[in-house]
């Protein structure tokens, strides 16, 4: 035991005294000064032997798909790694045998597509103003103009008298003789549709804009207007972005390793 230190040599010295009430017992101790991974194996007659404890598998986080590719080339194995990703984020498995290490970028929505989403789902109807307020701010930037915009901050409600009874896009009969309208002055009626242009993840990696058709209704009783994409367009927007992070990921500059869709 030469060259320990006193408090490394008194503690197994104690060791070995609390071991010694029972035969062929083996004590584990931290050393003093030594690593969080080091520890000694203490035997009853004071004899001991210094071991390293395996490093836990880790699991780092990556701020995005750049860094996920960068992390893959550097520290993966061409011959050992594989990558996978789906809509929620790019999995590095350093070594496919022992998949102990793994690094994951994790995907969010772009905060414009987790609105639209959110409208989809809730069926949200809003009033002038905030509908107003959604295209201009929300989805500031989304829009190949400010057609809609400009008629929704342009329109008034109101009513007259001896209506036929039918239905357009700006004004639906209620009854006989009363006939709910909405108009925009010189701007004609309201737009069916509008095409909306927004990234799908709010990743630096993927800059690219996947553009979602959306219905526009206005329910005159209640003077409130409604936005609904088009059956399979969120989708459609989600598929299209994992194509390229699938071709960014296969690329020149992407990856040495296989890369899969899916999750490890």
């Amino acid at each position: 035991m030469e060259g320990l230190q006193s408090d490394t040599l008194k503690l197994i010295q104690d060791t070995a005294v609390r071991a010694s009430d029972s035969q062929n017992k083996v004590a584990f101790v931290k050393l003093p000064g030594e690593p969080s991974h080091v520890y000694a194996a203490v035997k009853a007659d004071g004899t001991f032997s210094r071991h390293e404890a395996v490093a836990g598998p880790r699991a780092h986080r990556l701020s995005g798909l750049v860094e996920a590719i960068a992390y893959a080339n550097i520290k993966g194995n061409k011959d050992a790694s594989v990558v996978w990703f789906d809509e929620c984020g790019v999995v590095v498995v350093l070594d496919d045998l022992t998949r102990r290490d793994i690094a994951v970028a994790a995907f969010t929505h772009s905060p414009q597509f987790a609105r639209l989403s959110q409208i989809a789902e809730s069926k949200e109807r809003f009033t002038q103003a905030k509908f107003r307020r959604l295209l201009r701010v929300e989805f500031a930037g989304c829009t190949p103009n400010n057609l809609l915009l400009d008629w929704v901050s342009d329109c008034e409600f109101g009513s007259k008298g001896n209506s036929v009874g039918t239905i357009t896009k700006d004004r639906s009969s209620f009854g006989r003789d009363i006939e709910e309208q909405v108009k925009s002055k010189d701007r004609g009626a309201c737009p069916d549709q509008i095409i909306l242009a927004m990234r799908v993840f709010d990743d630096p990696g993927l800059q690219l804009t996947r553009q979602i058709v959306c219905d526009v209704e206005i329910h005159l009783s209640e003077q409130q207007f409604e936005l609904t994409p088009f059956p399979g367009q969120l989708q459609e927007a989600i598929d299209a972005e994992m194509a390229n992070v699938e071709s960014l990921l296969a690329g020149a500059g992407g990856v040495q390793c296989p890369a899969f869709r899916g999750r490890p």
